[in-house]
């Protein structure tokens, strides 16, 4: 994944969509079936009151998105790496323009794909629905400098 130039709109920081997981549109999706796909963002800039301050360490970073899930229901992130650890994130899904039923966005602790090995697969599990979206592969190789 590459990171294009974040746009600073007003006091909030909005960074483009840059990548879209392959299975997460292409596997078993239709009307009923959740979906995720994976961008990246920084810890760098946090904007607030009109005023704009760096923060963290600017290594991008794995933001883990979806649709296609019940709207206002925990969705479960659960991420498997290839050692056999696992963890999980709970996030909600809501309402939002241009996405189909309940969306969310994650900004996951995950760094950015630095060697292009996928070393960590991530599902999304709709717990009103008890459905499943497709595995999604990411990169958990990198280190913070």
């Amino acid at each position: 994944m590459k990171l294009l130039a974040p746009l600073a709109i007003g006091a909030v920081l909005a960074l483009p969509q840059v990548a879209v997981a392959p299975a997460a549109t292409a596997q078993n999706h239709g009307p009923d079936v959740p979906a995720i796909w994976l961008t990246t963002y920084r810890q760098s800039i946090v904007c607030g009151d009109g005023v704009c301050a760096s923060v963290g360490d600017g290594v991008a970073r794995v933001r883990i998105n979806g649709d296609h899930f019940t709207v206002n229901s925990p969705v479960d992130l659960a991420l498997r790496r290839s050692d056999g650890t696992a963890s999980s994130f709970t996030t909600e899904a809501r309402t939002l323009p241009g996405f189909v039923a309940g969306t969310f966005s994650y900004e996951s602790p995950l760094l950015d794909d630095c060697d292009g090995t996928a070393d960590v697969y991530i599902r999304a599990h709709d717990v009103a629905s008890n459905r499943w979206s497709a595995e999604v592969p990411a990169s958990d190789a990198c280190t913070t400098p």
